[in-house]
């Protein structure tokens, strides 16, 4: 006699999982908006750079952000990116620096840039030598904040010339 109870037991419960509230999908991403965010992020973040200004070009990046760049270790932290910078600044006037990024994904709250970047800088102090130029590509993971900005979560970058160039 326990059958029938069972039966009516499991399809209750069957009943109740097609009646429970569906978890809300995330609203969709508007990917053409992000991306636009990014570019005019990197833009500031070059105007930064330009103006020998680390604390500003370090304000794209996330407190936890990790910044990884050719030939030294990563750099963690947002203190750590702003110190990697002032080096940069101190080491050199950028005169030249394009971003231009080549695709943005979107998914939830992560958006991973890849680009590419030309830059030319007048080393300073009294060995300095001839302009310096690079060229490369990059890879950045942003993250949406919880005040709807977007910050750099993960940045890599490796030149595309050859090494000693």
């Amino acid at each position: 006699m326990r059958a029938p109870s069972t039966v009516a037991a499991v399809a209750l419960a069957l009943v109740a999982i097609a009646c429970a509230p569906k978890p809300e999908a995330p609203p969709p991403v508007d990917t053409a908006a992000v991306r636009k965010y990014i570019e005019g992020e990197n833009g500031r973040f070059i105007e930064a750079l330009k103006r020998g200004d680390s604390t500003g070009a370090a304000m794209n990046y996330a407190e936890d952000a990790i910044l990884m760049q050719p030939n030294e270790p990563a750099v963690r932290g947002r203190p750590a990116i702003v110190k990697h910078y002032g080096a940069s600044v101190n080491a050199g006037t950028l005169t030249y620096e394009q971003a231009t990024t080549e695709d943005v994904m979107v998914r939830d709250d992560l958006a991973v840039e890849t680009g590419s970047f030309t830059f030319t800088m007048k080393p300073t102090g009294p060995k300095a030598a001839k302009e310096v130029s690079g060229k490369g590509k990059y890879l950045t993971v942003w993250k949406k904040q919880a005040d709807g900005s977007w910050k750099i979560v993960r940045d890599i970058s490796n030149s595309d010339l050859p090494a000693g160039k």
